[in-house]
């Protein structure tokens, strides 16, 4: 399976960067994934679905959408709703219903302000990385929550003041435990507060935002680029034209091309374009997200799985997969550099006798220097960058 780099457009800045705050946390994210009808005949398009969680969440600088409270109140199943963001937030919130269907029920997050601070590791209630939100997000018409993990099995989620004990994993039995500073969560807020993003793309006013990242799934950029946002598989198309009892059965195959372009339908829904015939699109089985700093830090990691396995040493493993990719030094590697030497050393640990090259052929041997940097067991063209979480590696 190879590595590509993909780009997603937002509406703004700041919900790319919470994107990046999912991505470093590994937490698989779907962006506008569908918009609910309300009684009115107006839509409501929530920013973000947490599938793994269970959550929508929106992250806005100051006002809630106007449609937010309905929006959680058909989400929860509640008719008794406020505002508590709002100065008159004591009345009841009235407007249109919104329809909900079950399979999108959950919990319903919002964040008002920007990234929260990373910086301030205080583990005090009224301190720490909440401390400019007024304590924390609003969850379910109640205030204030925050994002924790587990300190023990590393679960993600939102709690009431980030109380980790009130996680669904129940590894903590008793007292409250304050987790919404752990170091994990600290890093992923650097990481989002810091990361840069290209100019915005006048041809998309909508969505004039762009960030590249990584996906384990060859594939999808193209599928993006062809879909025509029209998703219908030739087998729709088929059963639709035709009479009923017109075909016997559907070719095999056809339920997973798409009839509007040349690419693949999504298996399930069928309304999303798939990176392959068989395969789900990013809204049914969101993909893993790799920041261009958590790339670089997977990177080592298997070259570390690749070293074991072949009784090579890091510097050889390194240099070897720089030299693949044509990096003179792991800092100036771009994305795709990084997608290339995931993709070769992946097939590496696969096959640990022949490391793999992009030509297929076998490399040479990296001859052992026996300058100052060898005897340290420094990879020529390694380095340590600072930066959210410490080390960055190689």
């Amino acid at each position: 399976m190879a590595y590509e780099v993909v780009t997603a457009r937002f509406r703004t800045e700041l919900h790319a960067r919470w994107s990046v705050f999912f991505d470093v946390l590994d937490v698989p994210w779907v962006y506008e994934p569908r918009s609910f009808p309300a009684a009115d005949g107006s839509v409501c398009t929530p920013a973000f679905w947490l599938p793994s969680e269970r959550i929508w969440f929106a992250a806005e600088e100051e006002n809630a959408p106007s449609w937010w409270s309905r929006f959680t109140a058909a989400v929860i199943g509640s008719d008794d709703l406020w505002e508590p963001w709002n100065d008159d937030g004591d009345d009841p919130v009235e407007g249109p219903q919104i329809e909900v269907g079950g399979e999108w029920h959950g919990e319903v997050v919002l964040c008002l302000g920007g990234i929260p601070d990373g910086y301030t590791p205080c583990r005090d209630l009224t301190g720490g990385p909440w401390h400019r939100h007024d304590l924390g997000m609003y969850a379910n018409g109640d205030t204030p929550y925050r994002w924790t993990v587990c300190p023990w099995c590393g679960l993600f989620g939102v709690t009431f003041w980030g109380y980790a004990e009130r996680l669904p994993c129940l590894c903590l039995d008793d007292g409250k435990v304050d987790n919404s500073a752990d170091e994990r969560l600290m890093d992923a807020y650097q990481a989002a507060a810091e990361e840069r993003f290209a100019p915005e793309d006048d041809s998309r006013p909508d969505y004039p935002v762009a960030r590249r990242f990584l996906v384990r799934q060859e594939g999808t950029e193209l599928a993006e680029e062809r879909c025509t946002r029209r998703c219908r598989s030739v087998g729709d198309q088929m059963r639709a034209e035709l009479p009923p009892g017109a075909y016997p059965e559907v070719p095999d195959g056809a339920d997973t091309l798409c009839g509007e372009c040349p690419g693949f339908v999504c298996t399930e829904c069928g309304q999303q374009p798939a990176a392959r015939a068989g395969a789900e699109c990013g809204s049914c089985e969101p993909p893993v997200r790799l920041t261009y700093w958590r790339a670089r830090q997977i990177l080592n990691e298997r070259a570390a799985e690749a070293g074991h396995a072949s009784r090579r040493s890091a510097r050889e493993i390194n240099t070897l997969i720089n030299r693949e990719t044509g990096v003179r030094s792991r800092n100036r590697a771009t994305l795709a550099d990084l997608a290339a030497g995931l993709t070769l050393v992946e097939r590496w640990i696969a096959d640990p006798p022949g490391p793999p090259r992009r030509d297929g052929a076998a490399p040479a041997p990296v001859r052992r220097g026996t300058g100052p940097d060898a005897r340290r067991g420094a990879a020529p063209g390694t380095e340590r960058v600072g930066g959210p979480g410490g080390s960055r590696g190689r």
